[in-house]
């Protein structure tokens, strides 16, 4: 997650739990059933809630939105996939990259607004 440019930390200020961060990754990037990810993300119980978001690129909001559409379609259905077994070999590649850090800065830069976009 932190490669991915995104930084949760505790409610006390503190790192965040590694299970907690786990769990919200999941959330995030995978539509399998889960009790976690069936809460309300505005209720006072949900995990997301526990750990706060820090820092959350920009690019990758619509990918957890797809996500989130993707998992209630998949509920509704009945069906269970495994989006994060689908996307593995992607993220793999992505991650060995020699260039990731380098688009990750540019990320980061264009997220903060202190890039300019090319036309």
């Amino acid at each position: 997650m932190k490669g991915m440019g995104m930084e949760f930390k505790g409610l006390d200020g503190r790192a965040a739990d590694p299970i907690l961060v786990t769990i919200v990754a999941n959330i995030i990037f995978d539509v399998r059933p889960m009790p976690e990810a069936l809460v309300c993300p505005l209720a006072a119980e949900a995990t997301i809630k526990k750990i706060p978001l820090a820092h959350f690129p920009r690019d990758l909001f619509q990918v957890g939105r797809s996500v989130m559409i993707l998992r209630g379609l998949t509920h509704t259905l009945g069906m269970h996939v495994r989006a994060a077994h689908l996307w593995r070999g992607y993220a793999e590649a992505a991650l060995a990259d020699p260039g990731l850090d380098a688009c990750a800065e540019q990320n980061r830069c264009y997220d903060d607004g202190g890039c300019v976009a090319l036309a």
